[in-house]
Order: structure tokens, then C-alpha cells, then sequence
């Protein structure tokens, strides 16, 4: 049965309902559970993301030579 609180200021009836443990249980599974895929994406994604960067620099249409800088 769920307890009912009233409202100090109005009356009216509070409905508080609680987490059963089986709920509370299948929420921290399915946490962990997408927690342990989004941390694999990241360690998957994070070197292609590296290489992805560098390739694109690479590719960029102007490169100074270093020959004609004033050092």
C-alpha cells in the first residue's frame, strides 16, 4: 500500500510513489550497460578521430616552407 502525504499548505493528497528493487535494479543494469558501450565507442572512435585530424591538416591547400621564415 502507498502512503499518501498531505499538503501542509493546501490538503491535498501527496502521492509518493517508490522505486521497487527490482526497478532500482534493472535502472543500474541498463546504466552500466550504456556506460560500457559509450566508453567502447570512445576507445574505438577516440584513434580514428586522431588520424581523421592529422589527415585533414595534411590535406590543407597552403603549407608555408619552413625555408623562408626568419628565425
Amino acid at each position: 500500500m502507498r502512503k499518501h502525504e498531505i499538503c501542509p499548505r493546501c490538503g491535498t493528497l501527496i502521492h509518493s510513489p517508490r522505486m521497487s528493487l527490482r526497478r532500482m535494479v534493472v535502472t543500474a543494469l541498463c546504466t552500466s550497460l550504456l556506460l560500457s558501450i559509450l566508453i567502447s565507442a570512445f576507445l574505438i572512435a577516440e584513434p580514428w578521430l586522431e588520424d581523421a585530424g592529422h589527415r585533414f591538416v595534411d590535406r590543407m591547400v597552403w603549407h608555408e616552407p619552413l625555408d623562408s621564415w626568419n628565425l
